[in-house]
């Protein structure tokens, strides 16, 4: 005689029995499915930073991921996408006298890295200015510029500000890296290229500000006259920390 034993009731901790239709083709079982659920499948309750173990997280899927899905966990750097830092990306859509950047916290971003690839759209050269906390008093500032052009070598110290200079109607490139001293000076180093072609020189600019800062909230980058940075110029700004 066989005897027979009456199975347990089985009972769905996912998905009801009118969810089984909605299981993707691609899953043989309804175990198949579920074991999805814990591997950050499509449709996951819930994702772990650890169930991350490998690649590199492309960065135009940051923003469709819901924070509230990842509720554990730690992710290490090598997992974000390499250009996280990026902070600000300002085109230039009319000529203009100066860029702002605003909302900057250097007490946790550690430093900023500046990119500037600007024209001058008018008849006279211009200096550019950096500008920290809404301060545009030039005698708060010192600058040390050394130059290159060909075999020739030039220096010079200024009571300003100056991280760039543009001919009337020429184009110009510098980045540089902004930086809060240990006693609270506001200290930027950088380069720039000056003009094009068989007329291309290179500056390197310093600049410190007299007086110690809290904090660097604010950095602004300004032309000495009035629409002096063109439109189809570009200012990027990326945080190096924190």
């Amino acid at each position: 005689m066989v005897r027979y034993t009456k199975p347990e009731k089985f009972t769905a901790s996912v998905h009801a029995e009118t969810d089984h239709a909605n299981i993707p083709v691609g899953d043989a079982t309804i175990g198949a499915h579920a074991s999805r659920h814990a591997s950050g499948g499509a449709d996951e309750l819930s994702l772990d930073a650890a169930q991350i173990t490998s690649g590199i997280l492309d960065v135009a899927r940051i923003p469709d991921l819901d924070a509230s899905k990842i509720t554990s966990g730690v992710f290490s750097w090598d997992r974000l996408p390499k250009h996280v830092y990026a902070f600000r990306d300002l085109e230039i859509t009319a000529d203009c006298d100066y860029v702002d950047f605003a909302d900057l916290d250097i007490i946790t971003h550690k430093a900023y890295l500046i990119c500037f690839t600007y024209k001058n759209p008018t008849a006279d050269s211009t200096y550019i200015y950096l500008w920290i906390n809404g301060d545009t008093t030039g005698s708060n500032y010192y600058s040390q510029k050394v130059g290159g052009s060909g075999t020739s070598v030039s220096a010079a110290r200024n009571n300003a500000p100056l991280i760039g200079y543009c001919d009337a109607g020429k184009n110009e490139s510098l980045y540089g890296v902004l930086f809060r001293s240990p006693d609270g000076y506001p200290m930027y180093v950088g380069q720039q290229v000056h003009t094009t072609g068989s007329s291309t020189e290179v500056h390197m600019w310093a600049v410190t500000k007299t007086a110690t800062v809290s904090n660097i909230t604010s950095v602004r980058l300004a032309a000495g006259v009035t629409g002096g940075i063109g439109a189809g110029s570009r200012a990027m700004l990326f945080r190096l920390g924190g």
